[in-house]
This record gives structure tokens, C-alpha cells and sequence, in this order.
């Protein structure tokens, strides 16, 4: 337990910017869908499955080509 704890304080800094980051992307995705799911599912006409099948696989995808994308957009971007 000691290693931890000195792995903690010797990384503070990375690991609250870390938490900070986590914390603020959570916002658009993760807060927005579940505030606003029930809304979507109604519209659409899903169910409960059905939407999480389709959040499943559109989050999948997302990473699945975020890594490919990364570099042009950072080339490419103003």
C-alpha cells in the first residue's frame, strides 16, 4: 500500500488533471444522453434495449475511428 500511496503523491498533479478532464467530457455524451434519453426513445419509438444497442455501437465506433482521425485533424486543423 505504501507504493500507492507514493505513486499518488508523486503524480498529483497528472492525476487531478486527468479527473478534470474525465470530469468535463462527460458533459456532452454521457450527462446529455441520460438526461435526454427518454425524450429520444419516445421520438424514435425505441425501446430500452434498442437504444442502448444503438449507444453501444455508436460509442464502439467512435472509438474504433477516433485513432485514425486524430492525425488529419491535427494537420489539417486551424
Amino acid at each position: 500500500m505504501q507504493s500507492f500511496s507514493t505513486f499518488v503523491v508523486n503524480n498529483v498533479r497528472w492525476l487531478s488533471g486527468a479527473f478534470l478532464l474525465t470530469l468535463v467530457s462527460s458533459f456532452g455524451q454521457t450527462f446529455f444522453i441520460a438526461l435526454s434519453n427518454g425524450g429520444i426513445r419516445e421520438t424514435f419509438g425505441l425501446s430500452h434495449g434498442e437504444f442502448g444497442g444503438l449507444y453501444m455501437l455508436a460509442t464502439l465506433l467512435s472509438a474504433a475511428t477516433l485513432p485514425f482521425l486524430g492525425r488529419p485533424l491535427d494537420r489539417y486543423s486551424t
